[in-house]
């Protein structure tokens, strides 16, 4: 095996003959995963691992944290990113001298700042990698297919002991992708934009294989024209089923994992553990989230603190409004930790006398509000209604993909939107956060006159919009309405109008 590393400090390089198929003496590894036309071995992967784990949080350059779907509990548990990446390069016989001769071979890669699509997972106390996981082209990420053996193109049968494919954090269950298959072969021949000719390294090109979208706009994909998702089937002229394979970065190809729908989250295997919980219980603080298991984790490390540091500036006691009991005041950051140095924020978590936990609060102008008690369902039940905002039409499907993207945008700490709504109720439960909805395309900069309503649960439950009208000594002022919905019958007469409730929005956020 011949090793090469870099002389500069910064960043770490360590290349690896990993693949040794000129002259080689040791055995190629058959155990590994395969990230598209890549194959990462085991003993490759655990050389990216030690070094990442020797990697300080101080240095400039440090592994990334991951946030997104293929982890139902990346929010809790910090999994972390490095990169690793193979390339072919050319070794002369002075780089290794039991080489008699110029050779090229397949390298791997190691250094923080690499540019690569591919990543390993681990967490900072662990002895084993988690996934390898590759960027697809919607910037999230899929899991590279764990392989016990040498890599070679699968056959995929319906008849496998498997009822789907996992594609990234999508399951698509066989019947989804027999359904989407006829979808496709009533457009073959049709001279439409899919099914479009494969382009890629994944399958040879001169079978003419042919590409399908899955999905558009969270929907199965019929015919036509449209935005669709990174999901596709490779099929023959035929209408045979090739594979089910997901877009990656630079228009390549991975393949989805043939699996049984998983009745655990999208986690490692090494988590498999881990159910899915069909809700997130905790706080609501304007768009500020506390979930309860991060809150637990903080109330423990809060007693233990209290116990042994007797002169910490925390606990503070408290027994006024609006507890009216002895009680015990935490600060906290808005991501449910402690707060331990620097400038102390509005949050608040509040315990009992004996450090169990009430609730969370929040100090404003001096006086401090308890938050309210919410809890996130993983399943979401979207008012299926139009809405007719004075003059215009929403149609629900806007409603709901701009409810989507509101709710991305729920975690984040800048940004003006999702506002805080306060006004009349709907029918369901509160608290209530808007989102501007535009008749094409979604909010960026530009706000327009209608905004969505969503819960606490980030379900669409109504929309509102400013008209003008007349005051007297004051002339003509915008004011919010309710927009009218399409399923409860015929509008009625000056509905816009005969609206008196005041309903404003206000900016939490930074």
């Amino acid at each position: 095996m011949c090793i090469r590393t870099s002389p500069t400090t910064n960043a770490l390089e360590l290349l690896v003959d990993a693949a040794l198929t000129i002259g080689a003496t040791d055995e190629v590894e058959n155990k590994g995963y395969e990230c598209g036309t890549v194959f990462f071995s085991d003993s490759e992967v655990q050389i990216v691992l030690s070094i990442a784990l020797g990697y300080s949080d101080s240095e400039p350059k440090r592994p990334q944290r991951y946030f997104g779907l293929l982890y139902s509990d990346a929010m809790i548990t910090e999994y972390l990113l490095w990169p690793i990446k193979k390339e072919n390069l050319i070794f002369a016989p002075s780089k290794c001298e039991s080489r008699s001769q110029t050779f090229r071979a397949l390298v791997l890669t190691i250094s923080i700042a690499v540019e690569t699509s591919h990543r390993i997972v681990y967490t900072r106390n662990g002895k084993q990698v988690i996934d390898v996981i590759s960027r697809i082209s919607t910037n999230d990420f899929t899991k590279c297919i764990r392989k016990g053996g040498l890599q070679s193109e699968l056959s995929i049968s319906m008849s496998q002991p498997a009822d789907g494919f996992q594609c990234g954090h999508r399951f698509f269950r066989d019947e989804e992708i027999r359904r989407s298959l006829r979808f496709a072969l009533e457009n073959i021949g049709a001279h439409k934009e899919y099914p479009a000719p494969y382009t890629g390294s994944l399958f040879p090109e001169d079978r003419g294989y042919l590409l399908w979208p899955i999905l558009s706009r969270g929907k199965l994909f019929t015919s036509g024209l449209g935005q669709v998702e990174p999901y596709f089937l490779v099929i023959t002229r035929e209408g045979e089923l090739i594979d089910t394979v997901v877009k990656g970065r630079s228009s390549q190809f991975l393949r989805c994992l043939r699996t049984k729908e998983p009745p655990v989250a999208l986690g490692s295997d090494l988590h498999r553990k881990l159910f899915v919980q069909p809700y997130r219980s905790g706080f609501k603080c304007g768009t500020d989230f506390f979930d309860d298991a991060i809150l637990k984790i903080s109330a423990e490390l809060a007693q233990n603190t209290a116990n042994h540091r007797r002169q910490y500036r925390f606990p503070e006691s408290y027994s006024g409004h609006p507890f009216n009991e002895p009680c015990l005041l935490w600060a906290i950051k808005s991501d449910g930790s402690l707060f331990k140095r620097g400038s102390v924020g509005p949050y608040r978590l509040v315990f009992t006398l004996d450090f169990e936990i009430k609730c969370v609060g929040i100090f404003n102008n001096g006086e401090i509000k308890a938050c309210d008690k919410v809890t996130i369902k993983a399943n979401k039940d979207h008012d299926t209604s139009d809405y007719f905002c004075y003059k215009r039409l929403f149609k629900n499907q806007q409603l709901v993909d701009t409810a989507r993207k509101g709710c991305k945008k729920m975690w984040k700490e800048k940004g003006r939107y999702p506002a805080r709504y306060e006004g009349p109720g709907f029918e369901k439960k509160g608290p209530y956060f808007t989102y501007p909805v535009l008749m094409k395309g979604f909010y960026r900069e530009y706000t327009g006159t209608t905004r969505i309503i969503i819960n606490s649960n980030c379900e669409l439950v109504g929309a509102i919009t400013a008209i003008r009208h007349w005051k007297v000594l004051e002339g003509w002022k915008s004011k919010f309405v309710k927009c009218f919905r399409v399923e409860d019958g015929p509008l009625p007469p000056l509905f816009f109008f005969d609206q008196h409730d005041t309903i404003s929005e206000h900016f939490d956020k930074n």
